[in-house]
């Protein structure tokens, strides 16, 4: 039996698209285990675990903490499709999300992990933009750093990493591939995407699907305050230019 298909990714970076794309290209379920946090998931349901068949299991957002990493290979999960962007260009689609999810419990959550604080709703659009960069920012970037170290470091495990930028180009031999990582022979069956309130799809969470773009969303000013304190070798190591 083919072992599942499992998928890890930060915020805004396709992992629910890519899902829901092996899910019906496989015809396989789609399970999405019970975590906590953004940023910082926790890993925590036995459902993969019960059945790491053939589905096609989603970790959004679970960080590289050792207690994860043990979880997953103690379960038996010895390879994995790391999705990755770069963290300047998930400010700007996470404060959409951010505008789309802006119940007080959500508002709360990122308050908690730091990423803005509890009175970030009262902002206006720069103000908002203003917090995410200096205190966001840094934590979207220091989630790929640990990521990027378990790539080149950690030998119970086989990675295929999928850039955001490789994936929104050509999404159709993109998945090819990771499905061909997997063993799987099948033709990839892109799931349709569909407008919804404030331009992102309600299913897909998927907005504009660029690469690049919060260089013309930011002011020249704010973009300057990303690429100060941005990682060269980080960056150089996924093949993003600062």
């Amino acid at each position: 039996m083919l072992p599942a298909i499992v998928v890890i990714g930060p915020p805004k970076s396709a992992s629910t698209y890519v899902c829901s794309a092996l899910s019906e290209t496989l015809r396989i379920p789609r399970v999405q285990p019970e975590s906590r946090g953004i940023l910082y998931h926790q890993i925590q349901s036995k459902e993969p675990y019960d059945g790491l068949r053939s589905d096609v299991v989603v970790y959004p957002h679970a960080r590289a903490t050792e207690y994860n990493l043990n979880l997953l290979h103690y379960r038996g999960v010895r390879r994995f499709v790391l999705l990755v962007r770069d963290p300047r260009d998930s400010i700007v689609p996470w404060f959409h999300h951010q505008e789309r999810y802006n119940e007080p419990w959500h508002v709360a959550m990122g308050a908690s992990a730091g990423l803005h604080s509890i009175s970030y709703p009262e902002l206006d659009r720069r103000g908002k933009l203003e917090e995410l960069i200096e205190l966001g920012f840094p934590q979207f970037q220091d989630w790929l750093r640990l990521w990027a170290q378990v790539v080149d470091a950690d030998d119970r495990f086989t990675i295929h990493v999928e850039r955001y930028e490789d994936f929104v180009t050509n999404s159709v031999s993109e998945l090819q591939a990771i499905l061909s990582f997997f063993g799987r022979t099948t033709a990839p069956v892109p799931p349709e995407i569909k407008s919804a309130a404030l331009g992102e799809d309600g299913n897909m969470t998927f907005r504009r699907g660029l690469a690049g773009a919060y260089r013309d969303e930011l002011a020249a000013d704010q973009i300057a305050r990303l690429n100060q304190p941005a990682d060269t070798e980080l960056y150089r190591r996924f093949g993003w230019i600062i």
